[in-house]
């Protein structure tokens, strides 16, 4: 209830300091109780921000605040997307098990952050096909199986060994 009524001063007004016209926003209810006031926490940066948080759930963890038997979870919200990469990166660093929830998935299986790696995959090892196809793919240059093709028996057919 606490963290929903937080929320709900946070939405009410937009990024103009102009009121919330959505109805739905000021209707949110809560459906337990009030439970820990949500804290406020000034940090130098979001490494330091994400490494409180994950910290603090450890904390709570090791206080028994937190039991994973009981069916106990904790819950990480954050503004944007694009928060998530250093909070994941957190919770594997401090090996505390997660789940995220929503549109954007995990950070590294977001389509653009693969279409990313597979370049970084191509340039380590020049043979691994599988991101050279993707690499070849994306962004789309009109280069079909025919050409692959082609491209990859010019390949085979040279004296030297060509990476691919």
């Amino acid at each position: 209830q606490n963290i929903v009524k937080a929320a709900q001063k946070v939405i009410m007004v937009n990024d103009f300091n102009e009121p919330s016209t959505s109805k739905s926003r000021r209707e949110t209810k809560s459906m337990r109780e009030a439970g820990t006031m949500p804290r406020i926490l000034a940090c130098a940066d979001s490494d330091a921000e994400a490494l409180k948080v994950v910290s603090t759930i450890q904390q709570m963890i090791s206080e028994q605040k937190l039991i994973a038997e009981r069916g106990d979870t904790a819950a990480i919200l954050y503004r944007t997307n694009a928060q998530s990469r250093v909070i994941e990166e957190a919770c594997v660093r401090e090996n505390l098990r997660y789940l995220i929830r929503g549109n954007a998935g995990t950070f590294y299986s977001r389509r653009e952050i693969q279409d990313c790696l597979c370049f970084i995959k191509l340039i380590y090892n020049g043979r691994d096909e599988a991101s050279f196809n993707r690499a070849v793919k994306t962004p789309p240059r009109g280069i079909g199986p025919t050409t692959l093709s082609d491209f990859k028996s010019f390949c085979d057919s040279l004296p030297i060994e060509m990476s691919l």
